[in-house]
């Protein structure tokens, strides 16, 4: 019995190793890219797909390449050409054609964009610059949220995670220009070097906008003093792998009673709620420090 089964398993083997006619459809795509050179019983990695490694080696602008990047690349070619000739043409008012030309034009016509310089943002800052209290605070960031632009925490919608039959609004911490928390809470030489560039940069961003070079400096420490605070209220991301800890459920009304929400409770609409990454003491912090500066 023992004998019939290796018997077996060498001539599946063999029929395995057996040249098939290369074919193109959809279920047999791949075949195209088989190294039959290849003994699958010694490289079956190198049998599989050693004929598309060899035929796509990584192009140097690029650290890695496979299928999923030419697809990609492909795709984005797709949709580039559906776009350049959706602006070349001109369609019906309101059609999806129409759209997606105008998009287009307007995120490549480079020389009307220098043009308006910050203008069309210009109510969005005047929004900021009346903020006068807290609750102006609260409905700004409110706004911002909605807009896209996630001031102090981040927010999005998506299955709960130990309700999988309905929906939740997540809350993350959030509100950093660099990557993590350490970034602004490591104190060596090279950490210290980064918050100095940070600091420059965000001056240079006020200064874009036609903050003078004083101004500029001053909101760029602002910036830096409220992400520092922020970061120290942040868990660490070692923490964070912690799914247990990060799930911090509760309803809607009681995101204000728990401490979390005087800027967040704007937003929610009486959704539940899945507070996340942060815990309650980030939510507190912002709650606590958002004084006007």
């Amino acid at each position: 019995m023992k004998r019939f089964g290796l018997s077996a398993l060498a001539a599946l083997t063999l029929v395995a190793a057996t040249p098939v006619a290369q074919s193109t459809d959809a279920e047999h795509y791949l075949d195209q890219f088989i190294d039959k050179t290849a003994n699958p019983r010694n490289d079956f990695w190198q049998y599989s797909v050693g004929k598309w490694l060899k035929e796509h080696p990584i192009p140097k602008s690029e650290r890695s390449w496979g299928v999923g990047n030419v697809i990609q690349e492909e795709t984005y070619q797709r949709l580039s050409d559906i776009s350049k000739n959706a602006a070349a043409t001109t369609s019906a008012r309101g059609s999806s054609a129409q759209r997606i030309g105008d998009f287009w034009f307007a995120a490549m016509d480079t020389a009307h964009t220098a043009q308006l310089g910050m203008a069309p943002l210009a109510s969005e800052f005047a929004r900021i610059a009346a903020i006068k209290n807290l609750s102006d605070v609260s409905a700004v960031v409110a706004h911002d949220q909605y807009i896209g632009a996630s001031p102090l925490y981040g927010l999005a919608l998506y299955q709960d995670e130990k309700h999988s039959d309905r929906y939740a609004v997540h809350l993350f911490q959030g509100g950093l220009g660099l990557p993590d928390r350490d970034y602004y809470t490591d104190t060596d030489d090279h950490a210290k070097m980064l918050q100095r560039e940070y600091v420059a940069h965000v001056g240079r961003m006020f200064r874009l906008i036609g903050d003078d070079s004083a101004k500029a400096a001053a909101n760029a420490n602002t910036v830096m003093t409220i992400e520092t605070e922020l970061a120290r209220a942040s868990r660490k991301l070692e923490d964070l792998r912690d799914p247990i800890k990060n799930y911090n459920a509760m309803a809607i009304a009681g995101v204000d009673k728990n401490g979390t929400g005087r800027i967040c409770v704007s937003l929610s609409n009486g959704l539940v709620t899945n507070n996340r990454p942060g815990g309650q003491y980030f939510y507190n912090l912002v709650d606590d420090n958002s004084s006007v500066r």
